[in-house]
């Protein structure tokens, strides 16, 4: 009884999931920004933007490279901070 139990609820909450799945945004729904804190035109930038193309295929949205020099390097974050 309790295993007809249990399929039952299964069935009736199969299409409840469905739902959820239905109603999800997707991912990503604007332009990819990357930051890069080397200044452009040395070594990080040639592999980035080599690698441009096909990561904006993957996606499906457009990847937007952001030169911050002010960055430190190590860790993303302005150095003077």
């Amino acid at each position: 009884m309790l295993r007809l139990a249990t399929q039952a609820v299964a069935l009736l909450c199969a299409p409840l999931l469905s739902l959820c799945t239905a109603l999800a945004q997707t991912y990503p729904n604007r332009a990819i920004t990357l930051i890069d804190p080397f200044p452009p035109g040395d070594i990080a930038d040639i592999i980035i933007r080599s690698l441009e193309p096909r990561i904006s295929g993957e996606l499906g949205q457009s990847l937007v490279i952001e030169y911050r020099s002010r960055f430190s390097v190590n860790s993303s974050v302005p150095a003077d901070s």
